[in-house]
């Protein structure tokens, strides 16, 4: 009898520790402050006005497609919209929408 009591007693005992563990508050995953993103990823980039380097900060911009850009301004007048970018060749929707909150006209 006495190990029936000391199994039952150490079975509450998981069983309380169990159920105080899954009360305890799970820690939410850590969100990104915009102070600690890179300079480069906080700014705007005004795609009438950038240059080169600047273009090139964007995600899935190099300095070709950067250059790209350029001429395609120069060519073509300002952009009126984000979205033109897509009328620049080797720039696809995917790059407008990883920079979308980074872009300005």
């Amino acid at each position: 009898m006495n190990k029936s009591l000391l199994k039952m007693t150490l079975v509450i005992t998981a069983c309380l520790s169990f159920n105080l563990m899954a009360n305890d508050e799970i820690p939410s995953s850590p969100q990104i402050d915009s102070e600690q993103m890179p300079s480069h990823q906080q700014q705007t980039v005004n795609i009438n006005q950038a240059d080169s380097d600047s273009l090139s900060t964007l995600k899935g911009i190099g300095k070709q497609k950067a250059q790209a850009i350029i001429s395609y301004r120069q060519e073509n007048g300002a952009f009126t919209d984000v979205n033109d970018l897509l009328n620049v060749k080797g720039i696809g929707l995917k790059v407008i929408q990883d920079n979308i909150t980074r872009l300005k006209i």
